[in-house]
């Protein structure tokens, strides 16, 4: 069975500029249950994704990045203030 993903937004914060958002996304099914059969339904589990909206930066940690999208300027530095990197 296929499922279409509806996001609502669960929680939002806003300070100086800058809006965090908690979004979650459920399953839906995409056809109607056929009448007269019994059907089990398992839909997938909910996810939720945390979406930054600012103008002045963000720093995450190593591995909290999961998806990109609009103008992005990326800077790696290591835990001792040195440049970053593969390694």
């Amino acid at each position: 069975m296929e499922f279409t993903w509806t996001a609502t937004t669960e929680r939002e914060l806003s300070a100086q500029g800058q809006k965090l958002e908690v979004l979650e996304y459920s399953a839906h099914p995409m056809e109607a249950p056929v009448q007269g059969y019994m059907q089990g339904l398992t839909r997938p589990s909910r996810w939720r994704q945390l979406a930054i909206h600012t103008t002045t930066g963000a720093t995450l940690e190593a591995g909290a990045l999961q998806y990109l999208r609009g103008n992005l300027e990326m800077q790696a530095v290591s835990a001792s203030g040195s440049g970053g990197g593969l390694g």
